[in-house]
């Protein structure tokens, strides 16, 4: 049993960091579109249309925004 998993991770992380500093932009480039090409393959209509999945979270944005408006404007 662990009984310092705060330090575990800790040490986890830091080891992270400091092999992923040693990279290139092009190693760290080449590694994100590897497991993209990863999650694809899992989920093929993984983000195949991205405007389409955040659209909701978009209309919930701007309803928030005219309804701030509107409260500023009562306020005025």
């Amino acid at each position: 049993m662990i009984r310092r998993p705060d330090l575990v991770e800790e040490l986890e992380n830091r080891y992270k960091r400091e092999e992923y500093s040693k990279l290139t932009y092009e190693d760290k480039l080449g590694i994100f579109l590897e497991l993209r090409a990863q999650a694809r393959l899992l989920n093929p209509t993984y983000a195949a249309d991205w405007r389409r999945q955040i659209q909701h979270k978009i209309e919930t944005a701007r309803t928030f925004h005219e309804l701030a408006k509107l409260e500023a404007d009562k306020d005025g």
